[in-house]
């Protein structure tokens, strides 16, 4: 026997369940997702937010395939799930911040380096320093 494929039909809004018989499923080859869930029983049927196959294998009597395929459309009584991509903003927004923290570091060395060029007046002077020089 060989591996079997994770198909990802869509959300199981009707408690339609799996369907009987040999069955062809037309959709994409995806990789696991990052920071796969645990995988949760309910109803004698296996569950998962976030679909990590490795995780997902652990709990099945039979080894997967490296992948999973989304379904193009989903099997009756399911409810399409679209992936969703990453929030941009949010993203740009993480781009803008550290941007920012590496200006405020240069900023910083820069007011030191300053600082120790053109020491006031009125700050008192290290001792060891002056017998030294």
């Amino acid at each position: 026997m060989g591996a079997a494929v994770a198909v990802g039909r869509g959300l199981d809004a009707e408690g339609a369940g799996s369907p009987k018989g040999e069955v062809t499923v037309v959709g994409r080859v995806h990789p696991s997702e990052s920071r796969p869930d645990s995988v949760s029983l309910r109803d004698g049927k296996i569950e998962v937010r976030r679909i990590g196959v490795e995780r997902l294998a652990e709990d099945l009597p039979y080894p997967l395939w490296g992948a999973y395929l989304l379904a193009e459309e989903p099997t009756a009584g399911f409810t399409a799930v679209t992936i969703r991509h990453e929030n941009s903003w949010q993203n740009a927004g993480y781009v803008l911040q550290w941007w920012l923290f590496a200006g405020l570091a240069l900023a910083g060395f820069g007011w030191m380096v300053y600082r120790e060029a053109h020491p006031k007046a009125d700050e008192p002077v290290d001792r060891a320093e002056v017998a030294i020089a």
